[in-house]
């Protein structure tokens, strides 16, 4: 379900969630989005995208984003 928000207390525990789920042969990428915000308190995001690790993947496979704000203690699925 896209734009789905809930509480995270640290981000470690959102990847940890997020390895016991994730399809077999999936990979979780996480970077920081210095130039996103979050709209409540204006901090900087951390971008976790989970995807398929194949080079040419499956219709269908085209991954589900995650944004968390370690402010406001705060994780979006985005996609």
């Amino acid at each position: 379900m896209p734009f789905e928000e809930f509480p995270v207390p640290k981000l470690d525990d959102l990847l940890r969630h997020l390895e016991e789920v994730k399809p077999a042969g999936w990979v979780i990428e996480v970077s920081d989005l210095e130039e996103a915000q979050h709209m409540d308190c204006m901090q900087s995001l951390v971008h976790i995208l989970v995807h398929s690790s194949d080079e040419d993947p499956a219709p269908g496979n085209m991954g589900i984003i995650y944004q968390y704000c370690a402010s406001c203690k705060t994780a979006v699925r985005v996609l």
